[in-house]
C-alpha cells in the first residue's frame, strides 16, 4: 500500500489528481499516455471502493 495527495486538476473545475504509483505503473506496464477506466462502488458496509482498469486497447491507437 503507498499513500498519494489529490492535488487541484485545474482551477476552473472540481477535479483531483493525484500520482499513479511506481508499483502499479510496473505492475501493469504503463506508459505515458495510456488510459485508465474509472469507476466507483460501495461496499455493503458503506465503504469505498475505486476501480481502475487500465486500457491496453488505448496504448494501439496512440
Amino acid at each position: 500500500m503507498q499513500i498519494t495527495t489529490l492535488t487541484k486538476a485545474r482551477p476552473d473545475t472540481d477535479s483531483f489528481r493525484t500520482t499513479v504509483p511506481s508499483f502499479i505503473v510496473k505492475l501493469y506496464n504503463l506508459k505515458q499516455g495510456d488510459k485508465l477506466l474509472w469507476d466507483a462502488k460501495t461496499t455493503k458496509m458503506g465503504k469505498l471502493v475505486i476501480v481502475v482498469k487500465p486500457l491496453a486497447e488505448a496504448r494501439k491507437q496512440i
